[in-house]
């Protein structure tokens, strides 16, 4: 900025001064290139110096050497590799016009976009499929050289100017020295070389462990920053894996190692362990459960190397025999394999199961059971019992209920819950109960039975009757629905009462009669003249202090000549007696009546 103004500033005065005019015309044109210059190798450097992007970029320090401006310089670095690179290379369309390949080849340069208007000049180092390797100049700080591998596309690759007479060369990489050495305890440390015939960049090596089937036992891998043809590989397989060997064992290794971004794999070696072969178990021990009393299942294994023997116990850690067992439990069998001078021995165990049968069994038939009896109450045959005897039986019919079974031997039988079996209830008999307090002042309505402290219910549980003899009631009770069975009881009454019941129900009647006949007739026309309350009250003072007199003289008879038993002629003359007196009374009260 100090140049530019210092530069307006002289042309400013050159104006002013017509004598100096020529002079001030040379200094501006020599300050004008000056500038000119010095913006141009600004904007050069600018467009060098910017970082690529890229999959992976690591320093290449076998050219930290260079001088500073090679290296802060990307055509600078760029032409130091490739002496013949055409010059003018200022701007992005100067680089674009070089372009004459569509393809890497190594000791091309590659023409990049960058990160500005200035684009950006990489050496081609490798190229390993679609992956490139640049070195490139202007990168960071610009006070190193870096190594970048990626893609074309993640470098923003337009195209590439390739030197007359350069070709792609093969790169090959050759393996030596490999190596197993045995540290002890199963442990091993493999070593091999990796040989390129062009120069390059070792970034990743590794190797792998196999077994004599091909399977992975080990694996491992690292990266690396080798530059050049060489690249030294050693592993410490338990360092590196965690993984030890087993002894007298076959194995194979291979190692790999990624160069200019290409993967080479290595030889595949083998080598044996040292000690006795390790045994192994090619069919691993099985058996499967049984059911007591069923045919045993017999296990099975099989060994790389010897005979397998079987035994059993009833503990994991126990003593093993030969015998098989019989009863229902867990068990435990183990395979065994003896150990020799060649190989190693083996041993597994294995838990199974014997498994408790279902016992045979008849369920209880005939059941029965009384209204109000609890299931406890039932007996039920050997090895069976209710679930919950608690429950009543319900009422009268055939019902459901459960029980469990309990063989002898439960050692090898299920104990059986929940089976069902039908139960005939049956009603309660009656027959055993009294019925007291039954005379002829009780209410039978509101008279109460009762099965232990329940009440029963009058026409569903029972049905009460009335039997009338000359002396004597007969109560009879009729039990039914959940209840069995009749009972009654008796109560005495007075003949002469039953007999004073009978007139009085009779002369009721009577009285009643007339009583209906006379409003049609004369007794209107009496009740309209006279006072009909005044003479019914005499006449039925009147008639009640007769019929008083002639019962208490009956009931004087009946004290003094009291029928008895065996007496035939007094039984008569009471019968005739009787027959006379009841005669009378209705005379009279026929005479009164019409008067």
């Amino acid at each position: 900025m100090y140049i530019v103004n210092k530069f307006k500033k002289e042309v400013k005065n050159g104006i002013h001064n017509k004598n100096n005019e020529r002079m001030s015309k040379m200094r501006v044109r020599k300050k004008l290139k000056w500038i000119i210059a010095f913006f141009t190798c600004m904007i050069m450097a600018l467009g060098c110096s910017i970082a690529v992007q890229a999959a992976s970029y690591t320093p290449a320090a076998e050219y930290d050497g260079l001088s500073s401006q090679v290296k802060s310089n990307c055509v600078a670095f760029a032409r130091y590799k490739v002496p013949s690179l055409p010059g003018g290379l200022w701007s992005l369309n100067d680089k674009k016009a070089i372009i004459n390949s569509s393809k890497p080849v190594v000791g091309s340069i590659a023409i990049t976009e960058g990160n500005s208007s200035y684009g950006h000049v990489a050496y081609v180092e490798a190229v390993n499929g679609n992956m490139i390797t640049t070195l490139n100049g202007g990168y960071g700080d610009g006070s190193r050289i870096f190594r970048i591998v990626s893609t074309p596309a993640e470098q923003k690759v337009l195209g590439y100017w390739v030197p007359n007479g350069i070709s792609t060369p093969t790169v090959s990489i050759t393996w030596s020295g490999a190596s197993a050495q045995d540290l002890g305890g199963g442990n091993y440390k493999f070593s091999i070389s990796a040989n390129s015939n062009v120069s390059g960049s070792y970034t990743e090596a590794g190797f792998t462990v196999y077994n004599e089937a091909g399977g992975v036992v080990a694996k491992h891998s690292e990266k690396t920053s080798i530059s050049g043809t060489r690249l030294n590989i050693w592993n410490d397989l338990k360092a590196d894996t965690g993984v030890t060997l087993k002894s007298g064992t076959n194995y194979k290794y291979q190692f790999y190692a990624i160069f200019n971004g290409k993967r080479y794999n290595g030889p595949t070696k083998a080598f044996k362990t040292s000690g006795k072969t390790a045994n192994e178990w090619v069919d691993n021990l099985h058996i499967t459960d049984w059911v007591y009393g069923k045919t045993a299942s017999v296990p099975s294994a099989s060994a790389k190397y010897g005979n397998v023997e079987f035994s059993y116990s009833s503990k994991a850690d126990g003593e093993y025999t030969k015998t098989v067992p019989t009863n229902a439990g867990t068990y435990y069998v183990k395979a065994q394999v003896k150990e020799t001078s060649t190989y190693t021995g083996l041993s597994a165990v294995k838990e199974f199961h014997i498994i408790k049968a279902v016992p045979a069994y008849t369920l209880p038939k005939d059941l029965k059971a009384t209204y109000g009896q609890k299931l406890s109450e039932i007996q039920l045959p050997k090895g069976f019992a209710w679930l919950d005897d608690t429950v009543s039986v319900g009422d009268v019919g055939e019902k459901q209920f459960k029980v469990s079974y309990v063989p002898e031997d439960t050692t090898n039988y299920f104990f059986l819950k929940g089976l069902d079996v039908s139960v005939t209830v049956e009603p309660k008999n009656m027959s055993d109960i009294k019925l007291e307090n039954i005379d002829e002042n009780t209410d039978l309505q509101q008279y109460e039975i009762k099965d232990g402290e329940k009440i029963l219910v009058k026409d569903k549980d029972y049905t009460i009757e009335t039997i009338k003899g000359k002396t004597d009631v007969i109560v009879k009770v009729t039990f039914k629905g959940n209840y069995k069975g009749i009972v009654q009881t008796t109560y005495s009454v007075k003949e002469n009462d039953n007999q004073g019941d009978d007139q009085k129900e009779e002369s009721s009647g009577s009285q009643e009669n007339d009583q209906k006949e006379e409003p049609n007739g004369n007794q209107n026309n009496d009740q309209k003249e006279e006072k009909p309350n005044v003479n019914q009250k005499d006449s039925n003072s009147k008639n009640d202090k007769k019929t008083n007199n002639t019962q208490d003289g009956a009931k004087e008879l009946q004290k003094t000549k009291s029928p008895k038993t065996g007496d035939d002629a007094l039984m008569e003359m009471y019968t005739i007696m009787t027959i006379l007196f009841g005669a009378v009374i209705m005379i009279i009260g026929g005479k009164k009546l019409k008067k």
